[in-house]
């Protein structure tokens, strides 16, 4: 369905955000359009099993 694939396609910008970039999640989550960013986050985690803090020190660790 149309809303899963913008869904699919907020967190693949979110998750390229979250590993090339310092901002904060608050402004990750306004830039793929998610106004709270506690709702972004419980997306982010339903969607990829980790929360955005986690997700980002996971690359961060790898060295993305």
């Amino acid at each position: 369905p149309p809303a899963r694939f913008l869904l699919q396609q907020r967190m693949h910008k979110a998750c390229r955000m979250l590993a090339s970039t310092r901002d904060p999640i608050h402004e990750i989550a306004r830039a793929v359009g998610f106004d709270d960013e506690f709702y972004f986050s419980r997306c982010f985690r339903r969607h990829l099993g980790v929360p955005p803090r986690e997700y980002r020190r996971a690359c961060q660790l790898r060295g993305l």
